[in-house]
Parts: structure tokens; sequence; C-alpha cells
């Protein structure tokens, strides 16, 4: 996806870097997707290690979208 992004940055002459960040932005938005349905799926029966897994993936998710936030203008 990325490597199309870039191609197509370069024939409409975008600023350059701006297909990578999007390609980040995806990643994150599918991230997201994929904490929410983890999320869904807690119950009275969801273990101790699920729960924190649920947490770090919470975490690393802040963290991409941390950096996106500092590569904008």
């Amino acid at each position: 996806m990325e490597i199309s992004l870039i191609g197509m940055q370069s024939a409409a002459g975008a600023l350059q870097g701006s297909a990578t960040w999007m390609a980040r932005a995806l990643k994150v938005e599918e991230s997201q997707i994929v904490l929410l349905s983890d999320a869904h799926r807690i119950d009275s029966r969801t273990t101790e290690n699920q729960r924190l897994d649920i947490s770090r993936h919470c975490d690393r998710l802040q963290l991409q979208i941390n950096g996106l936030v500092q590569l904008c203008p």
C-alpha cells in the first residue's frame, strides 16, 4: 500500500513523505480496529494475561498515534 501511495504522490507532485505518513496512519487505524475487537471480547472469563495484552496493545497504539502527531507539520 505504501509503495502505491508513494507512486501516486510522485505523480501528483504531493509533499514528500505524505505517502509514508498516510501508510502509517492506515496501520494505526487497523490497530485501532483490532484493539476494539479484542476489547469487545472482554468478559468475566478473560484472564489477567489477556487483559494485560490488551493494555499493552493500547500503550503501543498510543505510541503510534504520538509518532504520527509528531510528524505533522
